[in-house]
């Protein structure tokens, strides 16, 4: 799809045109009329640069759009359906920020894997949230659902408005080179720069058989993974707001702080200004290396999957798949956001160890094997630490609770 933007200054634009290809934006350059070559006067230069306008914001908005369409594009329709989405996956998540934190409230039981093995099996998602339900009711399913939808709308928000500016200065740029080398070409001649352009083009077929769309997938990489870590600096401390208003279920530290401004006066109380952003440093590596793996995949099949329906499809499959190697980044990334607080989360014996920062949390957890804890939603065997009893496997290390039925298991984890 082309999209000629309109004359620079300088640019002959009955030869330049911008053009939105797969992977970006190129500069064309179209083969002129024999009158137009012999016409070398200074005059006619002049006239020609002297009716050239600069591009418009609204057809450098337009390429701006072209360009980012693999990524989609900044709209309240859309963002009311994500935000809608967001509210009706809240509980699950909920349990799953829970499972990171590293709250248990019922010990695992003796069960058997598909295979027949022996194993011990933790409470699934749905009986997770059976427990929060019987404890607090519907509201409690629900703790924590207005920042997180304020972290989810100014996340989408700021993520297409850093895409958007990241495009802008790029296509000033390439406006900006194809300016430079007209420039060039009239002081080289019309004789020269017409060999000068056939030199380039045939430089340009040989580059694009040799490595197709190498620097513009590279460039869309570096643009999405800056635009994501940007948006992570800017949104991380409405997140830790959201992990600690879902981590005073614990210790029912709800009750004493209700609201978010109380959880914001208490994370600032332990940590001061810095608690707003622990564990944000595991969380930029895992979108980071997240971000280059899909990449580099897609970068891969890029030519085998033309248009962007396919390559959209084929990105989200390959970032699904690359984000259960990347999880735990987020299990660091959430422990550390209640480790050595205030919340009984955060306080022996749920958390033995206060850790000096993400590394000592990260290589703790993986000497106890919980590194992926609440990775896994339906089936979730228990992979802590162990010793045999009477020959069966009995954890150790693990604190389960506090359990507020009174020591009852729930129905639905009885069956």
């Amino acid at each position: 799809m082309s999209n000629p933007t309109s004359e620079e200054p300088g640019v002959n634009t009955r030869e330049i045109t911008l053009t939105i290809h797969r992977e970006g934006v190129t500069v064309e350059r179209g083969p002129t009329a024999d009158n137009d070559t012999e016409q070398n006067g200074e005059d006619e230069q002049n006239s020609s640069c002297s009716s050239c306008d600069s591009p418009n914001e609204s057809e450098i908005e337009e390429l701006v759009r072209n360009l980012n369409q693999e990524h989609g594009s900044f709209s309240w329709v859309t963002l009311g359906i994500r935000t809608g989405f967001h509210f009706a996956c809240y509980p699950t998540q909920m349990t799953q920020i829970l499972m990171q934190s590293g709250y248990e409230p019922f010990p695992p039981r003796r069960s058997v894997t598909l295979l027949g093995r022996p194993c011990l099996l933790l409470p699934s998602a749905v009986q997770y949230l059976k427990y929060i339900y019987e404890v607090d009711g519907i509201q409690g399913c629900f703790r924590g659902t207005f920042p997180r939808l304020m972290h989810q709308m100014l996340y989408t928000h700021i993520y297409h408005a850093g895409r958007r500016i990241l495009g802008r200065r790029y296509i000033r740029s390439v406006v900006a080179k194809a300016r430079l080398r007209d420039a060039e070409e009239r002081q080289l001649g019309n004789q020269g720069a017409l060999s000068r352009r056939q030199s380039q083009n045939d430089d340009s077929e040989t580059s694009e058989s040799s490595s197709p769309g190498f620097w513009d997938h590279f460039r869309e990489v570096f643009h999405d993974l800056s635009a994501k870590l940007a948006t992570i600096v800017v949104t991380y401390p409405i997140h830790v707001v959201v992990i600690r208003s879902i981590a005073k279920f614990v210790g029912r530290e709800y009750l004493i702080r209700p609201n978010v401004l109380g959880e914001i006066k208490a994370i600032y109380s332990d940590f001061g200004i810095l608690g707003f952003y622990r564990g944000i440093i595991p969380k930029m590596l895992g979108e980071t290396c997240q971000t280059l793996i899909v990449g580099a995949l897609a970068f891969f099949v890029s030519n085998q999957a033309p248009g962007i329906e396919v390559r959209s499809l084929l990105n989200l499959s390959f970032s699904v798949l690359v984000s259960a190697w990347t999880y735990q980044f987020n299990v660091v990334s959430t422990t550390m956001a209640v480790n050595g607080s205030c919340l009984m989360v955060g306080q022996p014996p749920i958390h033995p160890i206060r850790y000096d920062n993400w590394v000592h949390c990260w290589r703790d957890l993986s000497k106890r094997n919980i590194l992926t804890r609440g990775s896994s939603i339906m089936c979730r065997y228990y992979t802590g630490p162990t010793r045999l009893v009477n020959g069966m496997k009995e954890p150790i290390d693990v604190t389960f609770g506090p359990n507020y039925l009174g020591g009852r298991l729930p129905e639905i984890f009885k069956r």
